[in-house]
């Protein structure tokens, strides 16, 4: 049998397989790695070569794995750098050569990628702690297998700071570093290290610890409050210690509601070298809570509270005179109060000319005893016949003098009658009656009595007179051919046969009505009358008392002049939705004050020791009035000086309208209506109904009603009236107010916790 083979058939039967050599990996990295092989026989024919490689635990790899071929070339070794792969992971490669006749495989070799380092950290140290700050150190040996791209310091008060912590940056880069910490808390216990930040992550050097040093506050003793008067006092403290820093501050807090005053109350400073201060701005009898204060780097240290009470004054009533006789009087009084000490003299000034404040020292004459309870009556002889003495009460204790009221009284005279002028009536627009009295007429015959009268003031019977007969007795005189609308002023008189001279009795001021009743407007809350307050200067009356409504924060005037809260003022709160009408010192609500405040205290009404004329504290210079023009400072208080001008000059009389009592002020020029009789003076006797009233009125009349007085909580004294002024009083440095009652009226002052009623005018240009 013969075989027949073609050419290509035989070449093949003499070509070979290539044979190639693994060799181990090199320049191994995170990610890369060098492949090296050797082609020790390449065959017959041209080869192609290359890799297999894979990750453990394939440990054999083949063609199914990774493979990484090359173009066909006869060099005998080649070398291939493997990139992307995975670091600390192990890989296993052999080499391969292939031809036409077959394929030939190295060895398996492997190699482990090396794994990514982070930066190596240094020494951490803290030095230079004190109470608020520490000096951090820290090092980077190395950056690792990146670039240190952030380095610092992580703080906490836990024991593994990190930087998701308080994190402080000080550059990049390696190598040592610092960075100095302040504002720290002190007696508090941080930890820290240093860090470095790099593409592999973040490294972290070893934690310290560091405690910053304790501050301590300062220490302060109170010590007793001395010279204790009823107005000041002198509070003293010592400072024991200032602590761990230097004192910056210290003085002494104080209240009289607060039992631990702190600085958020009134406080005082002192100076460094005498730890003591003079308070004057204290209110009698009141108790007070004191300590001392200083205050350092660390905060404030208080002392222990001190209390104390200032001391009160005695408190005398005013002066009563009865059995005023030729050449004596007598006068009576008696001690209210005994005061915060025992009574040590009490008396009474008398003299014949007025006495000058605050001393009395001009008075003539001094009556003097020790201390009683009892009503002192005492018989005052040797005096002058026809002659006006001057009399005021003392009392003093250890905490000073106080003085009551000055009344006055007229002795009289011997050789004549004593005459009375005892009332007018019947008045109309030209005519009136005068009722008069001889009362005695020591041993002689009366030749004439009767009445004198003139429109100017203390009438003789230089003016207009008319007799009615002689002797004692009562007698009345009927006057006509009046003018209307005119104020006159009458007076009794009498004279003896024996002697030229006359007595006259007390003057009784009247004014006559008008015929045709005219109508006196209220316009934006001012009744349209003028009353002159000073020589130069005339001013409208409010319809009515200032009221208030604290729930919706509105002023207006009592609707009528008669109106009058009375003891709802005690009902009074922040809510409350009902009107009051009686206020504390300065509570207009510019010094943050709310008016319905009632606080007792002296020192927390209004501006201070100084007048509220013309400025915010005054209720109608900084508040609009809901139904008076609703503007501000369309209104004010009158000043003390100007009430005491209206008193002295304007017609008036106590009166009773709808059942309140009150005061009476007649305008500068008005004609009474005829229908109404209106008898002057405060012992006068006037009522008026809801009618007689609006007639007399509407010829400009103003009433003040006796609203009373409040003191914190407690309305009372419906039967006097009493209304603020906007001045202080000189001797005093206290509020002065007007007040009126039975027989008298004038001014005075008190304390600012008292709360009196406000009634407003305007000035007309």
């Amino acid at each position: 049998m013969a075989f027949f083979a073609c050419k290509k058939d035989i070449e093949l039967l003499h070509e070979t397989v290539p044979e190639i050599v693994t060799e181990e990996c090199t320049d191994i990295t995170e990610s890369s790695a060098v492949l090296t092989c050797k082609l020790t026989n390449q065959g017959s024919a041209s080869v192609e070569y290359g890799f297999y490689y894979s990750e453990a635990p394939n440990n054999t790899p083949t063609t199914v794995d990774k493979t990484i071929s090359l173009s066909t070339q006869s060099n005998k070794s080649f070398r291939y750098t493997l990139t992307g792969l995975k670091e600390n992971t192990t890989y296993y490669v052999r080499a391969y050569a292939r031809n036409r006749v077959g394929e030939a495989q190295g060895k398996i070799v492997q190699f482990t990628t090396l794994s990514k380092k982070l930066p190596t950290m240094g020494s951490t140290s803290v030095t230079n702690v004190t109470t608020n700050s520490a000096t951090l150190s820290g090092n980077i040996a190395s950056a690792g297998t990146g670039t240190v791209k952030e380095r610092g310091f992580c703080l906490s008060t836990t024991k593994t700071p990190t930087i998701a912590d308080s994190c402080i940056f000080v550059g990049l880069g390696i190598g040592s570093f610092n960075y100095t910490l302040t504002e720290l808390e002190d007696g508090i216990t941080f930890y820290v290290r240093a860090y470095a930040t790099s593409e592999v992550g973040t490294a972290y050097g070893e934690t310290m610890s560091f405690t910053t040093a304790s501050e301590q506050l300062p220490i302060v003793v109170t010590k007793s409050v001395t010279e204790i008067t009823p107005w000041y006092a002198t509070l003293n403290g010592e400072l024991e210690s200032e602590g761990t820093s230097s004192v910056t501050e210290m003085g002494f807090c104080y209240s009289a509601t607060t039992q631990t005053p702190t600085l958020l109350d009134e406080y005082v400073k002192v100076n460094g070298s005498s730890f003591a201060s003079v308070i004057t701005t204290l209110s009698e009898g009141t108790t007070y809570y004191v300590r001392a204060y200083a205050t350092n780097g660390k905060g404030t240290a208080y002392g222990d509270v001190v209390s104390f009470k200032t001391e009160s004054l005695s408190k005398v009533s005013m002066v009563f005179l009865d059995k005023i006789d030729v050449n004596s009087a007598q006068v009576s009084f008696n001690l209210t109060s005994q005061g915060s000490s025992p009574v040590t003299e009490m008396g009474f000034y008398y003299g014949s000319t007025p006495f000058t404040m605050p001393t009395y020292g001009s008075a003539e004459h001094k009556y003097s005893i020790g201390h009683s309870t009892d009503c002192l009556v005492f018989n005052m002889t040797g005096l002058a016949e026809g002659t006006s003495y001057y009399v005021c009460a003392y009392a003093t204790n250890s905490s000073g003098t106080v003085y009551g009221v000055t009344r006055s009284f007229t002795t009289k005279t011997s050789s004549l009658p004593s005459v009375s002028t005892v009332s007018v009536s019947n008045v109309s627009y030209s005519s009136a009656i005068v009722n008069g009295l001889v009362t005695s007429d020591v041993g002689i015959n009366i030749a004439e009595r009767g009445v004198c009268w003139n429109t100017t003031g203390n009438p003789t019977v230089s003016n207009s007179k008319k007799v009615s007969g002689s002797g004692i007795g009562s007698f009345s005189v009927s006057i006509s051919g009046l003018n209307e609308g005119t104020t006159y002023y009458a007076r009794a008189y009498a004279t003896n046969g024996t002697k030229t001279a006359y007595v006259y009795g007390n003057v009784i001021s009247f004014t006559t009505g008008r015929n045709e009743t005219s109508s006196v407007e209220v316009v934006d809350g001012a009744i349209q009358a003028a009353f002159s307050v000073s020589d130069t200067k005339k001013v409208y009356f409010s319809q009515g008392n200032l009221q208030y409504q604290a729930s919706s924060g509105t002023w207006r005037f009592a609707e009528n002049q008669y109106d009058m809260i009375g003891n709802d003022n005690s009902n009074i709160s922040s809510t409350y939705s009902g009107w009051i009408d009686l206020f504390g010192w300065g509570t207009s609500g510019y010094n943050g004050k709310s008016p319905y405040m009632t606080s007792t205290e002296e020192g927390d009404y209004g501006n201070g020791e100084n007048d509220i004329a013309g400025t915010n504290y005054d209720w109608g210079v900084y508040n609009k009035i809901s139904n008076g023009g609703n503007q501000t400072g369309l209104w004010r208080t009158l000043t003390s000086d100007e009430w005491s001008y209206l008193l002295n000059n304007a017609v008036i009389a106590r009166a009773k309208v709808n059942g309140v009592n009150g005061m009476v002020l007649l305008p500068d020029n008005i004609t009474l209506p005829s229908t109404v009789t209106f008898v002057s003076g405060m012992w006068a006797e006037n009522k008026y109904t809801v009618e007689q009233w609006s007639a007399l009125e509407s010829a400009g009349a103003v009433f003040l009603p006796a609203s009373g007085i409040r003191y914190g909580s407690y309305v009372t004294s419906f039967s006097h009236g009493y209304c603020w002024s906007s001045s202080l009083n000189g001797y005093a440095d206290t509020p002065e107010y007007m007040f009126f009652t039975d027989g008298q009226a004038g001014s005075y002052y008190n304390e600012r916790g008292y709360g009196c009623s406000v009634r407003l005018v305007r000035d007309i240009d």
